[in-house]
């Protein structure tokens, strides 16, 4: 039964006050009193690539692909360039699994992922055992949006990766073969787990995947 009595507010805003700083201020109440006092905390949190500096930023390629992607080194190598193009500045990998890696072990973790949409906004996705997760039901926002921030939707991406964030062993043979083999894709429209796992069929030899790249 929802409790209808309010015992704490808590608002939360955040803005962009300065280049390479992310403000966030948090105004709380507490109504145990006749008379609720209010307090402001301003703390300024440095940030990078537009998303705060202990977290990870995530796009979906501008490019498409065949499964050939010149290994997960090649993938790595377009991601960078991609991300170099857009003016961003930090080490960015491919979210793909192959037979020996999850791509889950391939970020080295700090924090939690966000995305920004084509309004500039950063969009807080979760910490990574919530974004890979069958129960994510609920991520604010699809992984929709490129290395500019433009919307990409209503693609596939190659991940070769369950929802778990560990590989399927459908792969596009280590991401090195365009024939018609298995494998396991996404969808950028996807705002749970079937952004990373919404399929597995022969879609190696097609052109038009993307892929999802995340920074360190």
């Amino acid at each position: 039964m929802r409790n209808t009595k309010t015992k704490h507010l808590l608002v939360l805003s955040i803005w962009f006050a300065l280049p390479g700083c992310l403000q966030v201020s948090v105004v709380g109440s507490s109504p145990t009193s006749s008379s609720a006092t209010t307090t402001t905390t301003t703390t300024t949190v440095s940030n990078s690539d537009g998303v705060p500096s202990t977290g990870h930023r995530i796009f979906v390629s501008s490019r498409s692909y065949s499964g050939n992607l010149g290994g997960l080194a090649g993938a790595d190598a377009e991601c960078a360039d991609m991300a170099a193009n857009a003016g961003l500045t930090r080490t960015y990998v491919a979210l793909l699994s192959t037979s020996t890696v999850d791509a889950i072990d391939r970020v080295s973790w700090g924090g939690d992922i966000y995305i920004i949409d084509a309004g500039g906004d950063a969009h807080n996705l979760g910490a990574p055992d919530n974004f890979y997760s069958y129960a994510n039901t609920a991520m604010d926002t699809p992984i929709k949006f490129n290395e500019t921030t433009a919307a990409d939707g209503g693609n596939m991406i190659f991940t070769g990766t369950l929802g778990d964030g560990s590989s399927s062993g459908a792969n596009c043979n280590d991401w090195t073969s365009s024939a018609a083999i298995n494998a396991t894709v996404g969808t950028t429209d996807a705002a749970d787990y079937t952004a990373i796992e919404d399929g597995t069929a022969p879609y190696c030899d097609d052109t038009d995947k993307r892929i999802l790249c995340v920074s360190q």
